[in-house]
C-alpha cells in the first residue's frame, strides 16, 4: 500500500510517519510545507491545486493520512483567510483528488468541534464548535465524508509529544512559565483537558490503516481517540514542575472565566472512545508525568 502523510513535519505527523515506516507493508511518503530540515520529506504547499495534482500523479497513493492543518486557535482567529485555505479549501481539494484516484482518506480532526457542555461526547453527537478553528475542522470533516462515505475521521484532544520547540504543543509551551520560578504564573484550572501523547495517536492510526489494508472499507466514518486522564493546565504545570525538580510555589490556579476578548474554548470536550473499543482496537495510554519528563529533559 502506498501512503501519503500530509503535515509530516508537524507534532503529530512526525510520529505518524515514524509508526507507518516501521511496517514493511507500506511505502510511505511524508509531505511538509517549508519548516522541516528532513530531506526525506516531500515539499508540498497544500493550498496549491497544481502541487496536489502533481503529488497524486507522481506518488499514486492508495491512502492519505491528512494531518496538515493550522491547529492553533488563536492564530486561526487572527488569520482566518489563511487558516481557511489550509483547513477547509485544501482539505476539500484533497478529498476530490482522493475520490478521483480511488484513494482512502483518514482525516485528523479535533475535540473542539464540540462546545464542551455535554461531555463525554460520542461519535454521533451533534457538533457545536465555539471558535473558528473548531468550525473549520468540522467543515473539513464534512468535506471528507461527503466526498466519500468510506473515508474516516479521527477526532483527538490536546496533543503533546517530542517537540522541536516548546511552543509546538499547547502542553509543552506551559513549561516556559513553569521553569521561570522567579515569577508568579497563573494557570487555568477551570477547563478540563485530556492531554494525549502523539505516539498513542500514531499507534491507533497504524491500527486503523492496518485494518483498512486487511479489510478494505471496514474503517469508515467518525472515530474518537483520547487518553483517559483529565488534567487542567494548572495540573499539567504542577506535574511538569515536579517531574523536572522545580518548586510549584509560583504556580497559581486560576478558576476564573476566560476574558471575553479571548478565543472561546470549550469547558470539557472529553471524547468517548467506545467505537474504537467495540471494533477491537487497542487503546494505548502513557503516564503524563513520566512522558513529560522524557520530553523536557
Amino acid at each position: 500500500m502506498k501512503i501519503v502523510v500530509t503535515g509530516a513535519s508537524g507534532l503529530l505527523g512526525r510520529e505518524v510517519l515514524k509508526a507507518l515506516k516501521q511496517s514493511d507493508k507500506f511505502s510511505v511518503v511524508g509531505t511538509c510545507f517549508k519548516r522541516s530540515t528532513n530531506p526525506e520529506l516531500h515539499p508540498l504547499d497544500i493550498t496549491s491545486q497544481e502541487q496536489l495534482l502533481k503529488l497524486f500523479h507522481d506518488k499514486k497513493p492508495d491512502t492519505v493520512i491528512h494531518c496538515a492543518a493550522e491547529r492553533r486557535p488563536d492564530v486561526v482567529e487572527k488569520n482566518t483567510d489563511v487558516a481557511e485555505a489550509i483547513n477547509v479549501t485544501a482539505t476539500s481539494n484533497l478529498c476530490e483528488l482522493a475520490k478521483k484516484n480511488s484513494c482512502w482518506l483518514l482525516y485528523l480532526s479535533t475535540d473542539y468541534v464540540f462546545d464542551g457542555k455535554a461531555a463525554p461526547y460520542q461519535v454521533g453527537d451533534t457538533p457545536n464548535p465555539l471558535n473558528n478553528y473548531g468550525k473549520m475542522k468540522l467543515a473539513g470533516e464534512q468535506c471528507v465524508l461527503s466526498s466519500n462515505p468510506d473515508n474516516a475521521v479521527l477526532r483527538v484532544p490536546i496533543l503533546y509529544g517530542p517537540v522541536e520547540y516548546l511552543a509546538e504543543s499547547a502542553v509543552t509551551v506551559l513549561y516556559s512559565s513553569v521553569k521561570d520560578t522567579s515569577a508568579q504564573c497563573q494557570m487555568d484550572h477551570r477547563q478540563r483537558r485530556f492531554p494525549t501523547h502523539t505516539t498513542s495517536v500514531a499507534d491507533i492510526i497504524l491500527q486503523l490503516v492496518n485494518r483498512h489494508d486487511a479489510q478494505p472499507f471496514s474503517v469508515k466514518g467518525i472515530y474518537h481517540f483520547s487518553e483517559p486522564v483529565q488534567l487542567s493546565k494548572y495540573d499539567m504545570a504542577v506535574k511538569m514542575a515536579e517531574a523536572m525538580g522545580h518548586t510549584t510555589a509560583h504556580i497559581q490556579a486560576n478558576t476564573s472565566e476566560p476574558a471575553s476578548t479571548a478565543t472561546p474554548r470549550p469547558y470539557d470536550c472529553q471524547l468517548d472512545t467506545q467505537k474504537l473499543i467495540s471494533e477491537g482496537f487497542t487503546l494505548k495510554s502513557v503516564d503524563f508525568k513520566s512522558a513529560i519528563k522524557s520530553i523536557l529533559s
